[in-house]
């Protein structure tokens, strides 16, 4: 990551990062990016969601590994990713056979 001059807002920095990186990038990234410029997180969720809102960059939501509704962001015209299946395995645990979830 570059270092941006201070003259910049943290709503300009989050663009700029968002734009120039390929994908859909997690709300916590974006946080570091923050505090690295001595913003607050809750700042900086709320200029992603202005930003989200005035349309210039997407945003969606998805499911963590412990249920937890997670943001995620991506500039426009970036295909959102296709949510993985779970991998299902029998294995054997006293005698009886249970199906697995990886």
């Amino acid at each position: 990551m570059e270092k941006f001059t201070k003259m910049e807002t943290l709503k300009q920095i989050l663009l700029e990062e968002i734009n120039k990186t390929q994908g859909w990038t997690g709300k916590a990234m974006f946080y570091l990016l923050a505090e690295q410029h001595e913003y607050s997180p809750e700042n900086c969720g709320r200029r992603l969601r202005e930003l989200a809102e005035e349309g210039k960059i997407q945003a969606d939501t998805y499911k963590g590994k412990r249920h937890q509704t997670l943001a995620r962001y991506a500039r426009i015209g970036t295909d959102k990713p296709i949510p993985q299946k779970p991998i299902i395995t029998f294995k054997e645990l006293n005698g009886e056979r249970i199906a697995v979830m990886q």
